[in-house]
């Protein structure tokens, strides 16, 4: 089965109408219809911690869709815990010249102990990592 890891970029862009990648992100989730997908609390973290301060609307529709992700029966949901967070730490401390964020740390290391190639996201930060992004 077609594994797929969601990306924070991904849930920001589709959330919002205005943004800029905003009918790639509806797009890229069309395409990815029937597969398995996987994300992290800490990828949900961070789309709720960019539509914080972005208006009541943003605010209560990241929270809509990161709750409805939460229950999706497709989607994975991956708690870092410590064990993930050590590796993405070693992962961000071997990666300084490449600008990742922590968050991106853990899910590529998750991405590459399960064996998850294609990520929905437009962050570049994939590509340089080795992934597909289908954004």
């Amino acid at each position: 089965m077609r594994t797929v890891f969601i990306d924070a970029a991904f849930l920001v862009s589709l959330i919002n109408p205005r943004d800029q990648n905003h009918q790639k992100a509806r797009d890229a989730l069309e395409s990815v219809r029937g597969a398995q997908l996987v994300t992290t609390d800490a990828v949900l973290t961070e789309v709720l911690n960019y539509y914080s301060e972005r208006g009541d609307y943003l605010r209560r529709e990241a929270l809509t869709l990161v709750k409805a992700v939460m229950n999706r029966k497709d989607v994975n949901f991956i708690y870092h815990g410590k064990y993930w967070f050590y590796l993405g730490l070693e992962r961000f401390e071997d990666r300084q010249d490449k600008g990742y964020s922590l968050t991106d740390c853990m899910s590529m290391v998750i991405m590459e102990s399960d064996s998850i190639q294609e990520v929905l996201t437009s962050d570049k930060h994939f590509v340089q990592a080795g992934f597909t992004i289908l954004m």
